[in-house]
């Protein structure tokens, strides 16, 4: 079978995973633009074989064995700016994005200071902070469904994507997001400005090893049973000062549970932030399913609490 010239066999992903972890791809390609996506979703349906898309890698936990099938590495950046609006490959890093809007005087991203991953990535998990998420400035999104025979773009609004705390339709459906309408405020620069360094404080405390971002979602009180929520009042009195927040942070949990600083292999728990596990060097995908299966089991067992990854483990 003929396979186009940017398609590349048994390349390694670890270097392109925040985690630094992961084996090859059978199949690997580099997309910049349509044609090439395109391209590489047919040769992906003529061949037979998954695909996987793979944007800033920051959210994700490879295998060590790798992947079979072929991982498209989306990195379609381009952004264009109507008035207030940006337009925006999926490909584009929120860093990108934020110097964009901040030399162009508009406000509504600087809570993404210091987030590694793409937009595409951003939106399929609704990323956020504690009082924003991405979802808060989404427009509309344009994506492929590659069941399509033309792989045509086609577009949703912002009430149609389902979003929810770290979920959206596009985690649910196998669409790839691929152009993305934002709309953002005009504000002064040093508004701005001073936005960006009081997240950028907040930020201070997390590892800079090599990690996936926070591993679990945070904890609804909702939905705790009351037996739960009795037992962690009785272990750690503490938590009567979450619950007005409706939210339990998930590493103040896992730090209560005393993993913080456990270690695996060379998977640890981070010392910094207990929602964090990262990469001391040569760490595998087995050493850190190992630390999460381990808390969750704890945290499932003394509390009945069912903890869930937030990263995406192939």
């Amino acid at each position: 079978m003929n396979k186009p010239a940017f398609i590349k066999e048994n390349i390694k992903l670890a270097p392109f995973t925040t985690f630094k972890i992961g084996g090859p791809a059978e199949y690997f390609a580099e997309v910049s633009n349509l044609e090439e996506m395109r391209e590489a979703l047919h040769f992906s349906k003529k061949a037979n074989i998954p695909y996987f898309i793979l944007g800033g890698g920051s959210n994700v936990l490879i295998p060590d064995d790798g992947l079979k099938g072929l991982v498209i590495k989306n990195n379609f950046s381009e952004i264009k700016k109507d008035d207030s609006r940006l337009i925006v490959g999926s490909g584009c890093f929120l860093s990108k994005i934020l110097a964009f809007s901040r030399l162009n005087n508009l406000s509504g991203l600087e809570w993404c200071i210091g987030i590694p991953g793409t937009l595409g990535g951003a939106i399929v998990s609704n990323a956020g902070v504690k009082d924003k998420s991405i979802s808060q400035i989404i427009e509309k999104v344009g994506f492929i469904d590659s069941d399509s025979p033309f792989l045509e773009i086609k577009y949703l609004k912002n009430e149609d994507c389902q979003f929810g705390y770290r979920k959206s339709l596009f985690s649910q459906k196998h669409w790839i997001i691929w152009q993305i309408e934002l709309k953002l405020k005009e504000a002064e620069k040093d508004k701005i400005l001073q936005e960006i360094k009081n997240y950028q404080q907040k930020r201070l405390n997390q590892p800079k090893l090599p990690s996936a971002g926070c591993v679990f979602k945070n904890i609804k009180i909702a939905d705790l049973d009351s037996r739960s929520i009795e037992k962690l009042k009785k272990e750690f009195p503490e938590v009567e000062d979450l619950l007005p927040s409706g939210v339990i942070p998930a590493g103040w949990l896992i730090e209560r549970l005393d993993f913080k600083g456990k270690t695996i292999g060379k998977a640890q728990v981070s010392p910094e932030h207990a929602n964090f596990i990262v990469n001391l060097g040569g760490a595998t995908e087995d050493n850190v399913c190992v630390l999460i299966a381990f808390i969750k089991e704890r945290a499932r067992t003394q509390f009945g609490i069912q903890l869930q990854e937030e990263i995406n483990i192939f």
